[in-house]
């Protein structure tokens, strides 16, 4: 089971840097990557997004050679960034699918009960910090929205001066141009 999770996870990884890298090993603009992204109905999870957005434009262009030149390396990287970036969820979905498997085979009342306490317990605590997770990243997305509106009162308030700024750096003559 964990190592069909890991085959279908390298070729959603392998899909989406192939959107985001493209195959002339140029970086994709962020419309060519949205219109591929609607073409394909099934979307990266958030975390791939989130992983391959905090890389480093060199990282990208070492990926990116890796990819062209030797899948096998490249293979490898993708491993560690997984590792570094994935959700740690699965030593407790471990646990509790170990639980199940012992839940069902419980003949005793009184010990699928416990047992099922026990998954209850792994669950609640899997449940939080998911919820830890979504309440930052509402955090964070809270946080770039009043940026962003902030931005947009500034520049309404000069929207005259950055207008007349655009329409003279547009008309100066080009011979002046560094």
């Amino acid at each position: 089971m964990l190592r069909f999770f890991l085959s279908v996870l390298f070729i959603t990884v392998f899909v989406y840097s192939g959107c985001l890298f493209g195959k002339e090993g140029k970086s994709r603009k962020s419309s060519d990557v949205s219109s591929m992204q609607k073409q394909n109905s099934r979307r990266a999870p958030a975390w791939i997004s989130q992983m391959l957005s905090k890389l480093t434009k060199s990282e990208k262009a070492r990926l990116r050679h890796l990819q062209e030149t030797d899948p096998q390396s490249f293979k490898a990287e993708v491993k560690k960034l997984v590792k570094k970036y994935k959700p740690q969820s699965s030593d407790s979905s471990r646990a509790i699918m170990s639980l199940i498997k012992k839940y069902h085979a419980a003949e005793d009342e009184t010990e699928k009960n416990e047992i099922q306490a026990k998954i209850r317990d792994l669950v609640r605590k899997q449940f939080d910090t998911k919820m830890a997770i979504n309440k930052k990243r509402y955090q964070e997305i809270a946080k770039k929205l009043q940026q962003l509106k902030k931005k947009i009162e500034e520049r309404e308030a000069n929207a005259d001066a950055i207008i007349k700024q655009h329409v003279k750096d547009l008309t100066k003559d080009p011979a002046l141009a560094w």
